[in-house]
């Protein structure tokens, strides 16, 4: 049986589920949001796959089948040998749009699960999911975010490290 991790977005009393990563037995990490039709795979091989069910995008590659956009894949190092860090993915969260959304009732058993709190943030969050190894030095995220925090889940190898803040207003 595989992990499961969850990211829950905290402002005041509401409680949103953002994120769904699961790490499956045999070492791939499957990422999903609740609010996005897009999929996201990390496998222990190095390949990495992006999948959409949006419709009538642009298809560069040739790649659209029915109602499925599948990039090409990419390539980074195996998780077996990971040493150092690499960014997954990074979620955009306008928070007044979340005010309408379906709130987490609660929050999952079973599960390792995080929450971070936004009542800091005004009107976006960002939501970044990075691979680091132990022992590895993190960047400075306060340069690219306001407010960082970070969270770092070491029940999985390698380790995710997930930061939230928002950005600047004159970057927006």
């Amino acid at each position: 049986m595989g992990k499961k991790l969850i990211v829950y977005l905290r402002n005041n009393e509401e409680i949103w589920k953002i994120i769904t990563i699961i790490q499956g037995s045999k070492g791939d990490f499957y990422i999903h949001t609740p609010f996005s039709t897009s999929k996201f795979s990390r496998h222990v091989s190095g390949q990495t796959h992006i999948k959409s069910t949006i419709k009538n995008l642009p298809d560069p590659f040739g790649l659209q089948k029915e109602d499925d956009y599948i990039f090409p894949p990419m390539w980074r190092q195996k998780l077996t040998e990971f040493n150092g860090f690499e960014s997954m993915s990074t979620v955009g969260i306008n928070i007044n749009a979340l005010k309408g959304a379906t709130k987490a009732i609660s929050v999952e058993k079973f599960t390792q699960n995080v929450i971070f709190d936004i009542t800091r943030y005004e009107n976006w969050v960002n939501v970044a999911l990075c691979l680091t190894s132990k022992n590895y030095p993190l960047p400075d995220f306060s340069s690219q975010f306001l407010n960082p925090q970070m969270f770092i889940f070491k029940n999985v190898e390698p380790w995710i490290l997930l930061v939230t803040g928002t950005v600047p207003k004159n970057e927006l």
